[in-house]
């Protein structure tokens, strides 16, 4: 019973394994009787493609016929058929066979090297360009600011002193004297040597303060101004005596006017200072004119207060007399500084061509103003 239920199943068995055996014989006839139906079909599509999509196409087809991976006939014609009406005009990179690549070159041309070379350089050009005028700019505005900081704070301390002013009531007795020489002006020229548009001149300004039982003279004056630009100095000189003579103004008429041996009570103040000059007005805003003396080659030129009377001549043809005065009313304050730079050049040229260098400097110049009124003036 045993031996016969064995034999059972190893017969059984084996009819399981010719099963396969044919089944697998089989489907292997019908795969290659498939692959040679789809290979003469192939074929003939082919012919009808354009050479890339028939290479990219056909081949993916064949790969796949090759590796096993069979296809029915109806699904071969439908990827025939797509190729046909358009559908694969991008060929499929990934499908392509290693023989059958189309090889693409990625380097660049000569003249596409040239063209970005060119741009390049451009760019570079323009940057270059950029930077040079920020910082030529930023380069401008420092002198400017400098020139500008050294103009105010000259203004600021003349105006403080001469704005303190005071009469000292005694007869001899200087309040405010100021003069110049002719020959220490310069010009500033438009076009020609024949057209000057600016003069520039040099001063020298003394004035009395008086504060609590203290008497001050306190001057101003450009030392080595030639040739027409030098450095400025602030005279001081105290005393608490009472005040009967011109003590306080006799050395700084020798040595700042008469001299230029600056020394003793001189005080250094600021470089390059090319113009300073006072215009003195009345209680009328009449300058003042009375009291000029000039030298007998009219190179020198002084005033000074007390100041004689006067005929004022008022608009209409009214006449009246101004009586002398102590003290001006008030002074407009006007002073020119040259900048650093232009100022370090000028004292390396030799002193001939030194004028001709100073007569172009118009533009770097600069002129500042201020009025300024005197407290203890008779209005």
């Amino acid at each position: 019973m045993i031996f016969r239920r064995k034999k059972a199943q190893k017969a059984q068995r084996g009819r399981a394994a010719t099963n396969e055996i044919e089944q697998e014989q089989t489907e292997k006839t019908e795969g290659e009787k498939l692959c040679r139906e789809c290979r003469v079909f192939v074929d003939s599509t082919a012919k009808s493609l354009p050479r890339i999509t028939r290479i990219a196409r056909m081949g993916k087809i064949r790969r796949n016929l090759e590796s096993g991976n069979y296809l029915s006939m109806k699904s071969v014609k439908s990827v025939a058929k797509s190729s046909r009406n358009g559908a694969a005009s991008t060929p499929d990179t990934s499908a392509r066979r290693p023989d059958h690549t189309v090889r693409h070159c990625g380097a660049l041309t000569i003249i596409e090297m040239l063209v970005s070379t060119t741009l390049l350089t451009f760019m570079v050009i323009g940057l270059t360009a950029m930077f040079m005028e920020t910082q030529k700019a930023f380069k401008a505005g420092v002198k400017q600011s400098t020139t500008s900081d050294a103009g105010h704070t000259i203004i600021d301390i003349i105006g403080t002193d001469l704005s303190q002013m005071s009469d000292a009531q005694t007869p001899g007795i200087t309040n405010l004297f100021w003069s110049g020489f002719t020959n220490d002006d310069t010009f500033q020229y438009q076009d020609a040597s024949t057209h000057p548009y600016r003069t520039n001149q040099l001063q020298e300004i003394f004035a009395l303060v008086h504060t609590n039982t203290q008497w001050l003279g306190i001057g101003y004056a450009v030392s080595n101004a030639s040739p027409g630009v030098g450095t400025l100095y602030r005279y001081l000189v105290t005393t608490n005596a009472p005040l009967l003579d011109n003590s306080l103004f006799t050395p700084f008429l020798s040595n700042a006017v008469f001299a230029t041996n600056f020394g003793l009570h001189f005080d250094r103040v600021a470089d390059g200072v090319i113009h300073l000059r006072i215009h003195v007005f009345d209680q009328y805003g009449n300058e003042y004119e009375q009291g000029q003396e000039y030298a007998s080659n009219n190179s020198f030129y002084r005033f000074s207060y007390p100041a004689p009377g006067y005929t004022n001549v008022l608009p209409g043809g009214i006449t009246n007399i101004v009586p002398q005065a102590g003290l001006p009313n008030s002074i407009q304050l006007e002073v020119g500084v040259l900048e650093p730079e232009v100022f370090e050049q000028l004292r390396a040229l030799p002193t001939t061509a030194q004028p001709a260098f100073l007569r172009r400097l118009g533009g770097n110049i600069q002129i500042f103003r201020q009025n300024i009124p005197i407290s203890a003036a008779t209005r």
